[in-house]
């Protein structure tokens, strides 16, 4: 709402709503479906919102697949309109009383479906973590950038969702206990805490949530030494190009079907060169055809080597220091 701000306008909906924009990413049937999952709960908490912005009414088999399926829970992927994603959530407590400050639970993180919702209060009295603030310089992690930084949140998460999507299919069952759980233990928490103690509540909960992801980018990993990814080549394509605008190291994030895909070439020229070898020994027609689908045999054959040949290694990142500094 920067713009908002800015003193051009006080009305989002001048800037962020256009004709080829709001079309091309289904806005009003994302509106429709969010309004039809609110009204089908009678009581309405705060848990419950998390789950409608976790919504995948039109991708509940595989989110990898369609080139046009649009959800609450935006996966980018390949295709003519799947190039947005969902960036960041919030869902905010406001409360009915007087003299209490509203409850945010916000992921940090993109896809929610992927990310734990955590809790942040910002009081006018007290100064909130320094991680959260973008004006304090000497903190540990650093401000949100255009193009990958290890010690920031967002870009973190990103190498960690990135990974796991690969494997999403077999990763989400479990991903989804650990999640539940743990904001259920911060929103039961939340409600009980007094003025002072929200701030250390609030970097005990981002250090927690750094914990257990990093278990889950631990099964990813090793996962990709086990079975082929779950993208298709186009997905791996198109994700490897954004790999590579963020300026994201290659070890921290490989597709196996794109290092493939750039051995393609080379395979390809060693089986002309081995069928022009063995027409040229063999003169007879009936050997030369012998000779050229056996070629073309040996050929698939080395390319599922390379298919299911891991080009992996082990992806360690260190956890992040959201305590405060002295």
């Amino acid at each position: 709402f920067q713009k908002c701000y800015s003193g051009l306008s006080f009305y989002p909906q001048e800037f962020y709503n256009g004709f080829l924009k709001t079309n091309l990413s289904c806005g009003h049937n994302r509106q429709i479906r969010s309004k039809e999952l609110i009204n089908k709960k009678s009581k309405f908490n705060v848990i419950d919102m998390f789950n409608i912005l976790r919504d995948h009414q039109y991708s509940r088999s595989k989110l990898s697949d369609g080139l046009t399926d649009i959800n609450i829970c935006m996966h980018a992927s390949f295709g003519p309109i799947r190039f947005s994603q969902t960036t960041g959530s919030l869902v905010s407590v406001i409360p009915t009383v007087k003299n209490q400050i509203p409850t945010h639970y916000a992921t940090c993180t993109s896809l929610p479906c992927l990310s734990i919702f955590k809790p942040i209060w910002l009081d006018s009295t007290i100064k909130p973590p320094t991680f959260i603030s973008s004006l304090d310089k000497n903190k540990n992690i650093s401000n949100a950038s255009l193009t990958y930084s290890s010690n920031n949140i967002w870009w973190k998460s990103e190498i960690i969702t990135r990974n796991v999507m690969k494997y999403y299919q077999k990763l989400i069952k479990q991903i989804e206990i650990e999640r539940n759980l743990l904001e259920n233990n911060f929103v039961s928490k939340s409600k009980q805490l007094s003025q002072n103690e929200r701030n250390q509540f609030t970097i005990a909960s981002f250090n927690k949530v750094d914990q257990l992801t990093a278990e889950w980018l631990s099964r990813a990993n090793s996962l990709s030494f086990e079975m082929k990814s779950e993208l298709s080549l186009c997905q791996e394509l198109t994700w490897e190009k954004w790999r590579i605008s963020a300026k994201i190291p290659n070890e921290l994030l490989i597709y196996s079907k794109v290092e493939y895909f750039k051995k393609l070439p080379l395979l390809i020229s060693l089986l002309l060169i081995l069928i022009l070898f063995w027409i040229f020994f063999f003169k007879q027609i009936d050997q030369q055809y012998f000779i050229i689908c056996l070629s073309f045999i040996i050929c698939l054959f080395i390319i599922q080597i390379f298919m299911n040949k891991t080009t992996n290694t082990k992806i360690d990142l260190p956890l992040l220091n959201f305590n405060e500094q002295d």
